[in-house]
């Protein structure tokens, strides 16, 4: 039996949007492998250096053990995380480099932390992520019409949700960017 928005309660979530995700996720790993060659775990690692990262001359830049710390709370293991690097250097898609005391204690805090490791977001990682965001762009329109179609109310019931989506989308963020600081 379908939720009615009435019946959502603070704090509840409704069986429907677990079954979304359900059928959501495996989407978006077939799209991240067909269309960009990635798994999409790699892919949200780019994106969280994108995300959090420093923009420095090189690329978004984070310090190695940030970038591991910020993977550890998103549910990776150390191992995982270390694996997961390591593949996407040998890519090409990010890269390891050591960052000069001078810059470390001017862009990352706190200033006396003595690492020096980072990893840097590559040009090409950059590429795949925007490739990911294309197809998803893609595979959105299409389905929008496909849908239109069937169901006419759809595309204007989507461009009046959108600008809300949006809002809850950036609050988000902020919240969980808020946490992390």
């Amino acid at each position: 039996m379908a939720t009615k928005p009435a019946d959502i309660r603070p704090g509840e979530i409704p069986d429907e949007f677990f079954t979304a995700l359900a059928f959501l996720i495996p989407y978006l790993n077939r799209i991240a492998q067909s269309e960009c060659g990635l798994e999409i775990g790699n892919l949200l690692v780019m994106m969280h250096l994108t995300i959090s990262g420093e923009p420095l001359d090189d690329g978004r830049t984070m310090l190695r053990q940030d970038l591991t710390k910020l993977l550890l709370e998103r549910g990776f293991s150390q191992a995982g995380a270390s694996r997961l690097l390591q593949g996407l250097e040998e890519d090409g898609l990010v890269r390891r480099a050591f960052i000069p005391a001078a810059v470390r204690q001017q862009v990352f805090e706190p200033a006396g932390r003595t690492n020096t490791l980072a990893v840097i977001l590559t040009e090409a990682g950059a590429t795949k992520i925007d490739e990911f965001k294309t197809s998803l762009r893609k595979h959105f329109g299409h389905w929008l019409v496909s849908e239109s179609r069937k169901q006419r109310w759809l595309s204007t019931w989507i461009r009046r949700l959108l600008p809300t989506a949006i809002k809850l989308a950036k609050s988000l963020i902020d919240r969980i960017a808020h946490v992390e600081n």
